[in-house]
């Protein structure tokens, strides 16, 4: 029997969580694999829908770009992956896969480690963080460390080509160190999700159009452009505009909202564990997002057979559409160019069918068996 060890930092409602679980889900049904899932910090949304006799660990350390986070998690880390004995390891996010390599290293080099990469690579999103934490040292260290560290890894992991082309070059990783393994998205389970029925008043027949948004309310997403944008639809159509997710910013979306006058057609009801039924019956899914990686939401859209609207951010939304055959692309943060495009969506015709083939593209079973070759399982 073979033993996978894969590290996480919580289980919040991120698209990034969302697909980990379904790669332990696919994973699980080999009877020959033994799954271990080592949680930085067991919190979120998703933790009731672990699969009951997983064996999980604990850390309790909130994983961020900190040297106390370092100091704090390194030892629990190396004594996890101790007690695994795993044949493989495979760490998810660039923070963890900083200190993952680390305590690998105090461990002895066990089995082979894989890093992957679903968010913006390190010396990216050290970029972000510098802007909130510029006294950080660590987000002044780190990309010395990092262009050190990620070469120790046996395989990286990247979930689109962008980012792949920005870890060799960051990093100066050799292209047969780095695979490209899209998300493991489109599967029946999605399907079936997407047929389930809504309650919300909204999605009854003879309602205005639906747009959606999906993901959590941070700055990356940028939703005071979306609501600007919604703002100005609504000068000439009588549409709605829901956005599943919770964040930081609820607050001061709320206040934008009412700025706006537009609280009567915004509704935001917070996290829910199935958006596919949602996706399925909106008239759009938008994406503002002023940066990405692989978006998963767009997949899912796609998947939904629903029409797609999108900024034209790195990384993904190009790759996933196509350069915008399988949906609109637009500038980031240009209000007036998304109203238009929602616009359009209006009064589009929509080839449910041809966007959903497509999807296949991104199908749980090709992903899996991509993380299969890589994993060596």
């Amino acid at each position: 029997m073979k033993k996978l060890l894969i590290l996480l930092n919580n289980l919040e409602g991120g698209g990034m969580q969302r697909i980990t679980l379904r790669l332990i889900q696919s994973l699980e049904t080999q009877k020959n694999l033994q799954i271990t899932l080592v949680l930085a910090q067991a919190t979120g949304e998703y933790l009731a829908t672990l699969p009951p006799h997983l064996h999980r660990v604990d850390l309790g350390i909130p994983c961020h770009f900190r040297l106390k986070m370092i100091r704090q998690m390194i030892l629990p880390l190396r004594q996890s992956i101790q007690s695994a004995q795993a044949d493989v390891i495979l760490s998810t996010l660039p923070a963890l896969n900083f200190v993952t390599v680390l305590a690998w290293k105090l461990a002895g080099s066990p089995g082979k480690l894989v890093l992957g990469e679903h968010t913006l690579p390190l010396t990216r999103l050290l970029e972000v963080e510098r802007k909130n934490t510029s006294k950080s040292l660590i987000t002044h260290l780190s990309p010395l460390f990092g262009r050190w560290l990620y070469p120790q890894a046996d395989q990286v992991i990247a979930v689109s080509h962008g980012i792949a082309q920005e870890l060799q070059s960051s990093f100066k990783l050799s292209s047969n160190k780095v695979q490209i393994i899209y998300n493991p998205v489109v599967d029946d389970r999605l399907a079936q999700q997407a047929t389930l029925p809504i309650e919300h008043p909204w999605f009854q027949a003879g309602e205005p159009p639906v747009f959606l948004a999906v993901g959590r309310l941070s700055q990356q997403k940028d939703y005071p452009t979306l609501l600007q944008a919604f703002a100005k639809l609504c000068q000439t159509h009588d549409a709605r505009l829901l956005i599943l997710g919770e964040g930081e910013l609820r607050k001061k979306l709320e206040n934008l909202i009412k700025n706006l006058e537009i609280e009567s057609n915004v509704d935001m009801p917070g996290f829910v564990t199935n958006p596919y039924k949602y996706i399925a019956r909106a008239t759009a899914l938008v994406l503002s997002s002023v940066w990405e990686v692989l978006p998963t939401v767009l997949i899912e859209a796609l998947a939904c057979g629903c029409a797609v609207v999108s900024t034209d951010c790195d990384y993904g939304p190009r790759e996933i559409l196509n350069k915008g055959e399988y949906g609109t692309l637009v500038p980031v943060g240009d209000a007036n160019a998304l109203a238009e495009a929602m616009k359009q969506t209006i009064t589009q015709p929509l080839d449910r069918q041809r966007l959903q083939s497509y999807a296949q593209k991104f199908s749980v079973d090709k992903a899996i068996d991509r993380y299969k070759e890589v994993l060596a399982l």
